[in-house]
């Protein structure tokens, strides 16, 4: 790429590139290593960025969730989402498109709850693959 056509690095990134090495990326004369170092320095910041992030809402939900009242109040949303029967409405479903739109819909509802309780094993230190399909 010539210069001006390196794409801006983040702003968290630009914290890591002095203004000379910036000057070089730009006119395109950074070396292959430099790039790839750079690039793996603003992703590494990138990831404690959403670590952070995803702590305090684990911290959020904690707060409001985990409460006697809190619990309850999720199993019910757990109950009339994620683990709720069919309605008759997409049992009767008669074509696809709104078969499909139905789901779209549950599934729209339910991706909430998951969000949730993501959130709260976060917390708790447990990562998981969120399946939720």
């Amino acid at each position: 790429r010539g210069a001006g056509a390196w794409p801006d690095v983040s702003q968290r990134g630009h914290e890591l590139i002095d203004a000379e090495l910036h000057a070089r990326i730009m006119a395109g004369e950074a070396s292959l290593d430099e790039m790839i170092d750079i690039g793996r320095q603003v992703t590494e910041q990138q990831q404690e960025a959403e670590d952070l992030l995803r702590q305090r809402e684990a911290r959020i939900f904690e707060r409001c969730f985990g409460t006697p009242s809190g619990r309850e109040a999720l199993a019910l949303l757990r109950t009339k989402t994620i683990d709720r029967p069919p309605t008759d409405e997409e049992l009767r479903a008669t074509s696809v498109e709104a078969f499909a739109l139905l789901q779209a819909r549950r599934q729209g509802a339910a991706n909430l709850v998951f969000q949730v309780l993501a959130a709260l094993d976060y917390g708790r230190g447990i990562e998981k693959e969120q399946d939720n399909g």
